[in-house]
């Protein structure tokens, strides 16, 4: 009888870089909270549904809190505990290479294996996918080494990570690997001319991001120690990749499918962009409201992606704007106003404090007149009143803070004891906060030293470029070298594709009555496959509900509406949450209104159904409404708008 191939993971819990400093000075990066989850826990999570059965948790810092968060989490019956052994290897390593090399050397791996990082955030079905692929191609090429992950991202997306590289188009062979670098603009590179002599066919991939997320066969430990220069995982593949035939080894890629998530949290600005993905339902099911490795529900899922937990005290005048996640026992003062921000176990925040971009730990006293912006919050940390701290500030455990204007700073409340930075490193504010002061290094333009997923200069600009909001801009796949004329041409083939896309699956959906979580599952897909910005995605939807045939073709639009959002509500709901979806929903409204004139007179009784139904809010509409320089826009609302503000007006009264 066959033996069960055992399926086994290595998980890497060090980085061996300072890019989550001051936090790394006293804890392992392996357990900093993302939405209040230990990243460890993301990991595991996603190795036990994907069915692994062994794990190797490799670390060489802090390793007994690693232990004991280990122990803990089985002792707790977390989710990824139950059917999934997880063990905690120790080592003296200073790099991915020799950590690869000390296993190879215990033999504790007895065949194919997934290897991760700590960092890596996922919802992929690797096994039925990727290890499958794999072990294909482990057949038809017996020097198979590993089958390296990456997902596809839209064209000019920057997360720190991207790769570009060069596949056989037959087989997928990796022919050619170059790190995108995150700080230098790149626009020529060199191919080694026998990757086109040698192969029929090739592919130039330049829109793919590297999760970290491979998979290894028997063979690759092997070379990582015949190969003592291989240190990172970059250098490995590029060794084998230029030395193929002399180390008698292959790499193989493969794509996440469009509707799957993985993303690297590299350092601050990938870890706000994956915290809000993850706010935002991308990774689903690690998603706040299901619970992530636990076996209970923490939080409620509200109006405006708001995860509130029952035990959050808030006062009546405080306001919860939208991308907010709230742990137990957190009590918001008089005044407040939180938007897109994280906060953790028992937080207290002050009257009149305004709290935005930011994430806050466990335990945190904020007092009253605070502004906090774009910032890092760690646990048990003290704020005193009228303090403001902006522009990427990081602010690690345990301090008190007392300063009122801090812009950027590094702060931790000691000073390590093997610390090793310069006599000068520190500043003394008090006797809990001393600021950490930066001095950017030395660059190197060499061609390895820029090639690489470890380097010092790449981990100094992103940690001081925590980033506030991903404006759409930033994700344009348009060319920086098109001329004006080019950008006022009519929107992207793109964008015709998903319209027309999305109008057909919520014509079918209507005319079927199709359950409203498979037209969003298709929805997602569409805009996955089109590179939809989420901003467009809303516009989008709004737009091809507005006209389906029942509404356009009706003699009353409104009525038509109507009968439509009966069947849709849940469709429509999915999109519009937050103030910037509301705006794109009244700008498709208008767009609508602008081609089919019948629509216009209907116009302030579609936006009073809409406030009536909860999809948009009286702020917006009144902000909105200020912002417009339609002359017909503003003449046709003016009575709905007096009406609104005399709404709000007698609210505060009461």
């Amino acid at each position: 009888m066959e033996k069960k191939e055992v399926i086994q993971a290595v998980v890497m819990a060090d980085n061996f870089s300072d890019c989550f400093k001051p936090f790394t000075s006293f804890n392992s990066p392996a357990l900093l909270p993302v939405v209040n989850v230990p990243l460890l826990s993301y990991v595991l999570e996603t190795l036990n549904r994907n069915g692994v059965e062994e794990v190797w948790v490799v670390c060489s810092t802090f390793v007994e809190k690693v232990r004991e968060f280990v122990k803990k989490g089985i002792e707790q019956y977390m989710t990824w505990s139950v059917g999934m052994t997880v063990q905690v290897m120790g080592c003296e390593v200073r790099s991915l290479g020799d950590a690869m090399r000390e296993l190879d050397g215990k033999g504790m791996l007895r065949g194919d294996f997934i290897l991760m990082n700590f960092d890596t955030i996922s919802n992929a079905k690797l096994i039925p996918l990727i290890m499958k692929k794999h072990k294909e191609n482990c057949k038809t090429d017996k020097d198979t080494a590993m089958t390296v992950v990456y997902k596809k991202i839209m064209a000019g997306q920057r997360t720190g990570n991207e790769v570009l590289v060069v596949t056989n188009k037959q087989t997928s062979r990796l022919l050619f690997h170059h790190r995108i670098h995150s700080t230098i603009k790149e626009d020529k590179f060199k191919f080694p001319i026998e990757i086109f002599l040698e192969n029929q066919e090739v592919e130039i991939h330049h829109d793919l991001m590297d999760p970290q997320i491979s998979i290894c066969s028997p063979n690759a430990l092997p070379l990582f120690t015949d190969n003592f220069d291989y240190d990172t995982r970059d250098q490995f593949i590029r060794g084998l990749v230029m030395n193929q035939e002399l180390q008698a080894a292959s790499i193989y890629v493969a794509q996440l499918p469009n509707e799957q998530y993985a993303a690297k949290v590299s350092d601050w600005m990938a870890y706000d962009m994956v915290s809000q993905d993850i706010i935002n339902r991308w990774v689903y099911p690690l998603v706040p409201d299901m619970g992530v490795c636990l076996l209970k529900q923490q939080y409620l899922f509200l109006k405006n992606n708001i995860y509130r937990n029952n035990s959050v005290k808030t006062e009546r005048n405080c306001v919860l704007k939208n991308d907010l996640v709230l742990h137990e026992s957190c009590n918001i003062g008089d005044k407040s106003l939180l938007s897109r921000c994280v906060l953790g176990k028992n937080c207290t925040i002050g009257k009149n404090c305004t709290i935005q971009n930011s994430y806050i730990f466990d335990n945190v006293t904020i007092e009253d007149n605070c502004v906090i912006k774009n910032s890092i919050i760690g646990s048990n940390v003290k704020i005193h009143s009228g303090c403001s701290i902006t522009e990427g500030s990081v602010i690690s455990n345990d301090c008190v803070i007392k300063s009122k204007n801090i812009t950027g700073w590094l702060i931790q409340s000691q000073i390590p004891e093997q610390d090793d930075y310069s006599v000068d490193t520190f500043e003394k504010l008090n006797e809990q906060a001393y600021r950490i002061k930066e001095e950017a290094p030395q660059m190197n333009d060499s061609e390895d030293d820029l090639d690489d997923d470890n380097n010092d200069w790449q981990n100094y600009i992103k940690l001081k470029q925590f980033s506030p909001h991903y404006e759409s801009s930033n994700y344009s796949s348009r060319n920086e070298s098109e001329d004006e004329e080019n950008e006022a041409e009519m929107p992207q083939e793109d964008s015709h594709v998903f319209f027309t896309e999305v109008s057909d699956l919520l014509k079918r959906g209507f005319e079927e009555k199709s359950d409203p979580d498979n037209l969003i599952l298709e929805i997602n897909s569409s805009r996955f496959a089109n590179h939809m910005l989420l901003n467009e995605v809303n516009f989008y939807v709004v737009k091809a509900t507005l006209c389906l045939p029942l509404i356009q073709g009706n003699t009353d639009p409104l009525e038509g509406f109507k009968e439509v959002y009966k069947n849709l509500e849940k469709v429509i709901k999915n999109y519009i949450k937050g103030d910037y979806a509301m705006v794109d929903c009244l700008n498709a409204i208008i767009e609508c209104c602008e081609e089919y004139e019948e629509c216009k007179p209907k116009l302030m009784k579609l936006l009073h159904f809409l406030y009536n139904e909860d999809i948009l809010s009286e702020e917006v509409i009144l902000s909105w409404y200020e912002d417009n320089e339609v002359e017909w826009v503003k003449r046709t609302l003016k009575k709905f708008i007096e009406w609104l503000q005399q709404e709000s007006e007698e609210s505060d009264s009461d």
